[in-house]
């Protein structure tokens, strides 16, 4: 026995919608999602689609089901998504004490973390306190401060 095949049906309007999203959507996950939905509007199935994407065909059940019960909405990436950010951006107390302590010692960002660590409980890799200078600090290159 073999499952139902599954296809979508949308209106004209419905269809010039995702394609919209699916030419000049903002991230590359929200087009290819938008792409999927057209596909599986123009008979694709979802194991076609999990060829043609690359994915499991829990990923393109996931994504039609949000499509039927949200729209365009649905096919969006929720914010929340990803690891969370060791450093929350209105934290104004530590961020002003990374920059005095980076500013102490430009060159040994090895001392700022050891410090970090020591005093606020908070550890990352020097990488990623790169990347949050780079954002925040010095508004541009890390090679500024280091």
């Amino acid at each position: 026995m073999s499952r139902k095949r599954r296809f979508l049906t949308l209106t004209p309007e419905q269809e010039a919608t995702v394609a919209a999203g699916y030419t000049s959507g903002k991230s590359s996950v929200y087009r290819k999602r938008c792409q999927a939905v057209l596909l599986s509007h123009r008979g694709k199935s979802i194991k076609e689609l999990c060829d043609i994407f690359g994915v499991l065909p829990n990923s393109i059940t996931n994504w039609l089901n949000r499509w039927e019960k949200e729209g365009v909405r649905g096919l969006q990436t929720v914010a929340g998504q990803g690891r969370p950010c060791k450093i929350k951006a209105d934290d104004a107390p530590l961020i002003a004490a990374i920059k005095a302590k980076v500013e102490a010692t430009p060159k040994k960002l090895d001392a700022v973390l050891a410090q970090l660590e020591r005093d606020a409980s908070l550890s990352m890799s020097r990488r990623t306190l790169k990347r949050f200078l780079k954002k925040t600090v010095t508004g541009g290159s890390v090679s500024d401060v280091i």
